[in-house]
């Protein structure tokens, strides 16, 4: 069986990241909201994407000690994707 799911537009995508946060028990202001739209621009809202590019960036915020995570941050993160 296959499915195929199309991409999120930024506010799904944005509202996709907060659910998963929240979830998770994290703190849904560690994001700047440029960082929302870099994820967005650079996973094309391709959930998978959105995903690892999240794991990423938390860890990277995370590894440098920071309380929120800015654009910038979200751009190093995806080097390593």
């Amino acid at each position: 069986m296959k499915f195929h799911l199309n991409p999120l537009g930024m506010e799904s995508c944005k509202e996709y990241i907060l659910h998963t946060l929240r979830i998770n028990n994290a703190p849904t202001d560690i994001l700047s909201e440029p960082a929302f739209k870099a994820v967005y621009n650079i996973s094309r809202g391709v959930l998978r994407i959105i995903g690892n590019l999240m794991i990423k960036t938390l860890s990277y915020g995370a590894s440098c000690k920071k309380q929120r995570l800015s654009e910038e941050d979200v751009f190093e993160a995806s080097k390593e994707l």
